[in-house]
């Protein structure tokens, strides 16, 4: 063996001792659309580490194995069957990271700080991690008839459709858009896709998944509503009846506007 390549050898095995040392435990604090998120990553054994990404309107368990120098696996919320691809990259103090899903895209990414005092190790316990945090929604307490129907839990898309003229003055647009029920009252824009297009054109755009942390979502009996808090003020909204049949729902309004989703 030359020396050349011993030297390579070293650097080698010097890379991969570094990676090895890379630690993505301990407990850090975020920020979604303005709503304090908190992570809380344990490590099992060398590859392998569990934890917790809560905000006030969701809780998502981690399973990630270390590959390289990042984190790599997925982040569930077990309520409404969500699941994302998850992927971590250290950088000094901070923890970036990604979320994908098929369902509603990519995700704006996050920045994860380390809390001041938090200890690298984290100690060994029967609680399973964010078990002390509240997935409650905050500031609003649902009227004593509200219900939480867990048929209404989910992802739910809207489409619409409009087509108009032919040959030249032909138009044509598209839209879906996606609303996500938490089993907790919580409520998040699951994104939406607009395409338009005509005889000699075609646009598209598209948005991004966004926490919602000041909507909320109850039923009374058969009614759906919907709670906005704004500015101190509480605005109550009654979407109408809804029916649900075959992963489809049906929302009819007071004036007899039909409103179709479809649950994915």
């Amino acid at each position: 063996m030359n020396k050349t390549t011993c030297i390579v050898l070293l650097t080698i095995s010097i890379g991969l001792n570094l990676f090895s040392q890379v630690s993505f435990e301990g407990t850090y604090s975020g920020q979604l659309n303005g709503d304090p998120v908190k992570l809380i990553l344990q490590k099992l054994d060398s590859k392998q580490y569990k934890g917790s990404m809560e905000d006030s309107q969701q809780k998502f368990i981690i399973n990630a194995d270390l590959k390289a120098s990042q984190l790599v696996g997925f982040a569930n919320e077990e309520s409404i069957g969500l699941s994302f691809q998850f992927i971590a990259k250290m950088n000094q103090h901070q923890i970036n990271v990604s979320l994908f899903s098929g369902e509603i895209g990519m995700t704006e990414p996050l920045v994860f700080d380390l809390q001041k005092n938090q200890q690298q190790t984290v100690s060994n316990s029967s609680d399973q991690p964010g078990e002390k945090i509240s997935t409650k929604p905050l500031d609003f307490k649902f009227p004593k008839e509200a219900q939480h129907n867990q048929e209404l839990s989910g992802i739910w898309r809207k489409e619409d459709q409009y087509n108009s003229g032919f040959g030249d003055n032909y138009m044509g647009a598209s839209s879906s858009q996606k609303l996500i029920l938490y089993s907790n009252g919580s409520v998040a824009d699951g994104g939406s896709q607009t395409t338009i297009s005509g005889s000699n054109y075609l646009g598209q755009s598209e948005g991004t998944f966004q926490a919602l942390p000041n909507v909320f979502w109850y039923n009374v009996s058969n009614q759906l509503y919907l709670v906005s808090i704004e500015e101190g003020k509480t605005n109550t909204v009654h979407l109408g009846k809804y029916y649900i049949e075959n992963g489809a729902m049906l929302i009819t309004s007071s004036n007899g506007t039909k409103s179709l989703f479809y649950k994915e």
